[in-house]
């Protein structure tokens, strides 16, 4: 096989972590022959090689800590774990038949959403907070403008993932609704 590596910069930024986007992404891949081998760059280049058209289930997941009882759990229900960088992993399993969910309750998918937004606020907090003091201190007008500039784009960035993960959460409440609605009638 010969390894082929794309680098999928729009969708990953375009779509502000929208892990629907690069789980679909992935699984056409698969459909396309290109199987995923490798991910570097903290989920921003994605290495594949040429493998058969199979029918692939690709779900991403955070974990702080990767547990041995939920790597047991995953791997006993057939998922092989790809790791991504700082706690990201990218879960695969080949299907036939119904698409699998890595995850099959709603409240799960909620935690999962929340625990990205808490680690976005975490990681941009220092620069947030540092950024205006250090300017304070900085004679240079150019670095004052490139800081102003990056913090401008981080705190953009941030707050588009943070709403896209309450729109998403907003959506998952709702589809849990639903799906209680329907087993009441």
């Amino acid at each position: 096989y010969t390894p082929r590596t794309l680098f999928p910069y729009t969708t990953l930024f375009r779509s502000g972590w929208n892990y629907e986007e690069i789980e679909n992404w992935l699984e056409k891949m698969a459909l396309d022959g290109y199987r995923l081998t490798e991910v570097a760059s903290n989920g921003v280049m994605f290495s594949f090689e040429k493998s058969e058209i199979k029918k692939t289930r690709y779900c991403i997941d955070y974990q702080q800590i990767l547990d041995p009882k939920y790597i047991e759990i995953i791997g006993d229900d057939g998922w092989e774990i790809i790791k991504m960088g700082s706690g990201w992993y990218i879960c695969r399993k080949e299907y036939k038949g119904v698409r699998p969910e890595l995850y099959t309750d709603f409240d799960s998918l909620i935690s999962r959403n929340n625990k990205l937004m808490f680690v976005i606020i975490i990681c941009g907090l220092p620069f947030f907070l540092f950024s205006p003091f250090a300017l304070m201190f900085i004679d240079i007008a150019i670095l004052k403008l490139v800081i102003t500039i990056l913090w401008l784009i981080v705190l953009i960035f941030d707050i588009f993932v943070i709403f896209s993960l309450r729109k998403t959460n907003k959506a998952i409440l709702n589809k849990k609704q639903l799906k209680k609605d329907r087993k009441s009638t």
